[in-house]
């Protein structure tokens, strides 16, 4: 669905700090090593259905230190703005937005913890994150995608306000996957 011929990224990039009612969203970076290590192997069958890269773990902590510095690069280029997602002070998941769908277009991707599942966590999140692209000048809409046997990631779409726009074949690649993508789209909303 993306342009790979057609980079885009906002002019102005997202804030590092989002605050929502009860949880906080807080730039990831290379610091967190041992965090998102603790929050990651500890969730590491709860993510393996949906998730590619937990194909990789274990990682070990340098690598998951690499893999922030990588992070924290795609920041400051403008492509991917990833946080961690802190309920009560503690980490409880991961979500950015991802400039990879083409031009005006942020996508939100997202996971939580298994602790977290049902407390709505994702959805205040995911509310967050929208809410906050729409502050941006050239963010026109904003875009979920996930796998259609992932029912929980589509419900988090549907209850953060998003329109189910279509489906797309894709392939396979996370174990519980069915090759169907859906696209949740949330519009700009009138100035």
């Amino acid at each position: 669905m993306s342009d790979p011929g057609n980079p885009w990224t906002p002019r102005v990039f997202p804030a590092e700090h989002l605050e929502g009612v009860d949880i906080v969203l807080r730039r990831w970076m290379p610091a967190d090593a041992e965090v998102l290590h603790s929050l990651v192997t500890a969730n590491v069958d709860h993510l393996r259905p949906w998730m590619p890269w937990i194909a990789l773990e274990p990682l070990s902590i340098e690598d998951r230190h690499k893999l922030l510095v990588e992070w924290a690069g795609s920041w400051d280029h403008g492509r991917e703005f990833t946080y961690v997602i802190e309920k009560d002070g503690t980490p409880r998941g991961s979500t950015g937005l991802h400039a990879r769908q083409g031009t005006g277009v942020l996508e939100i991707g997202y996971w939580v913890s298994a602790t977290a599942v049902g407390g709505g966590i994702a959805t205040a999140a995911t509310r967050i994150l929208a809410d906050h692209a729409f502050t941006l000048d050239d963010v026109d809409s904003v875009e979920i995608h996930h796998d259609a046997a992932n029912v929980a990631s589509g419900r988090v779409a549907e209850k953060a306000g998003f329109e189910r726009r279509m489906s797309y074949a894709r392939e396979i690649s996370a174990p519980g996957e069915s090759g169907t993508t859906v696209k949740w789209v949330l519009s700009r909303p009138a100035r």
